[in-house]
């Protein structure tokens, strides 16, 4: 993985005689070098990202072979790598939505990151984060993954609210009812099935597919 750091050392000078406006004003300053320095690192970090996916061969395939890639690739780590880039790819299609690096913290990590500028109404007045996670295992996914992922929503200081969970195998009976339980929270967790994709991928029409899963969510 490739990180982009910027250490920032500065000093401040007022004239300031009162103390209360001297802590004011050099707490603006700070702030506004904070927030340039903070948007520096993120676009270091997606240059640094772009070169390692080329490198790596992110890219290099099909859609078409990507699904076939998640279905049938001799190793665990290959196929969730390519479900990954699969759906990373499929929001990247999206206008408005900008797919970002992995989200790595202390104590969580999360698959795909996404920046909401979309002029759809439906995901207009969603948060401007977008969290999706992606599940390739044999079996369908359940309860607890669907909880903890939206734990992971709900971590990132209120600028979260959407998530799409991929379970390739699908979802177990609990989730639904999992759904039914919060549907009256702030935060949405949106099930998205291999079959979901699969249409998707064949028709080239993952946002219609993305609103109808939304859709679906809401109204569960």
């Amino acid at each position: 993985m490739m990180v982009a750091y910027i250490q920032m050392t500065f000093v401040v000078s007022t004239g300031e005689k009162n103390l209360g406006k001297a802590y004011h004003h050099i707490k603006r300053l700070c702030h506004e070098l904070e927030e340039k320095a903070e948007k520096a690192s993120d676009e270091a970090g997606k240059r640094l990202s772009e070169i390692a996916s080329r490198v790596s061969g992110w890219g290099s395939q099909s859609l078409d072979e990507l699904v076939n890639a998640v279905e049938k690739a001799s190793s665990t780590d290959e196929r969730g790598r390519s479900l990954e880039e699969l759906i990373s790819r499929l929001f990247e299609a999206i206008p408005g939505f900008t797919v970002t690096d992995r989200i790595r913290t202390a104590t969580e990590e999360i698959d795909i990151a996404v920046l909401n500028d979309s002029n759809d109404p439906r995901f207009r007045r969603e948060s401007a984060i977008l969290l999706a996670e992606c599940k390739n295992w044999s079996d369908k996914c359940g309860k607890n993954e669907f909880v903890l992922f939206k734990e992971k929503i709900e971590n990132r200081s209120n600028r979260c609210s959407l998530g799409f969970l991929i379970s390739w195998n699908g979802f177990k009976d609990t989730v639904p009812k999992e759904m039914l339980r919060g549907s009256r929270e702030h935060t949405l967790v949106v099930p998205i099935t291999g079959k979901d994709i699969r249409a998707a991928v064949l028709d080239n029409n993952f946002a219609d597919v993305l609103a109808s899963c939304w859709q679906k969510a809401i109204t569960t």
